[in-house]
């Protein structure tokens, strides 16, 4: 994964931040907390997180429309927002 992968510019991360569910995560205490957290930051340091993100494999997973449409699958975002509260608490 590269800078521009995560960029603002990148059109796929504008239209992430275009749904309400990311923004209330993004904003969220919880988000932040984990965002801030050394084992957060060990893991997106670690070699098995970097290869995973420059695999081939990983890269095919996000492009397919499956994995586009349950991205997109409201209940499956609020199952995980619940999961995140539930785990913050």
């Amino acid at each position: 994964m590269t800078e521009a992968d995560v960029s603002l510019k990148n059109p796929e991360i504008q239209a992430l931040f275009q749904n309400d569910q990311i923004l209330r995560l993004v904003r969220s205490d919880a988000f932040r907390q984990v965002m801030a957290s050394d084992a957060f930051r060990q893991l997106q340091a670690s070699d098995a997180s970097r290869q995973i993100l420059a695999s081939d494999a990983f890269r095919q997973l996000q492009a397919a429309e499956a994995f586009r449409a349950l991205s997109q699958n409201q209940a499956l975002s609020q199952a995980f927002m619940r999961e995140a509260m539930r785990a913050q608490m």
